[in-house]
């Protein structure tokens, strides 16, 4: 592991220069895991279930609150990725359910309701909001630590460089193009006005959008303990 590295090449300095790097990069994305959550879950809970009464369902902050503790917390603190496995294969479905459901919402949605202002931004300052999207690519670039940690998760019948050398390689081509596919429809949906957040730009009523929106939050949550 790169901890390991670090203490091997300064000892317990470079150690603990290492855990303290990776706390600082992995704050705001983890941060940004529970945004997420608390944009979505409860927008979509609202409608699923047509509840009127409850006020703590009104409580975005509360619900994201509740999600953390309860099920986050449990899951970030077991040492090894082991029991994390199956919960993996659910949020590969998720995510391959969400990038179908925004596929087919292109197709069938005429109504979608993100407005953009009626603004025109100049091609300075579209570009110069890369700025804000760098920590999102640097944090995507060093996540692949996690790889030292899902090998050594692996039971040792199919730990070897050879096997995980394709089951990587998959991964990447997978995440590369359900990435793509997400992007370019939503795109096409909204043009110049596609939100931040893809699924805040269908109406909150829409049933298929609102299940997305379960299954987002549910791949953020999987993916918050890793």
């Amino acid at each position: 592991t790169y901890e390991e590295l670090g203490h091997a090449a300064f000892g317990s300095i470079g150690r603990l220069a290492v855990l303290l790097s990776k706390a600082m990069y992995s704050f705001g994305c983890l941060i940004a895991y529970v945004v997420v959550v608390r944009d979505n879950f409860g927008l979509a809970i609202r409608r699923i279930a047509l509840h009127e009464g409850a006020a703590w369902l009104y409580d975005d902050g509360y619900l994201a609150f509740l999600v953390s503790v309860t099920i986050m917390l449990p899951l970030s603190c077991p040492r090894t990725m082991k029991p994390l496995a199956k919960f993996s294969f659910i949020s590969v479905l998720s995510i391959v359910f969400l990038v179908l459901a925004i596929v087919y919402l292109y197709f069938t949605c005429t109504n979608p309701v993100f407005d953009g202002g009626d603004e025109q931004s100049s091609f300075y300052e579209n570009w110069i909001e890369i700025k804000s999207s760098l920590g999102t690519f640097v944090f995507t670039f060093t996540c692949h630590h996690t790889v030292n940690l899902a090998y050594e998760s692996l039971p040792s019948s199919i730990r070897c460089p050879k096997i995980w050398k394709r089951v990587s390689t998959n991964s990447i081509v997978m995440a590369t193009e359900t990435s793509l596919a997400i992007g370019i429809f939503a795109y096409m949906t909204f043009g110049a006005n596609t939100p931040a957040d893809v699924l805040m730009g269908y109406p909150p009523d829409l049933i298929l959008a609102n299940v997305a929106r379960i299954l987002l939050c549910l791949t953020m949550v999987l993916t918050f303990p890793l």
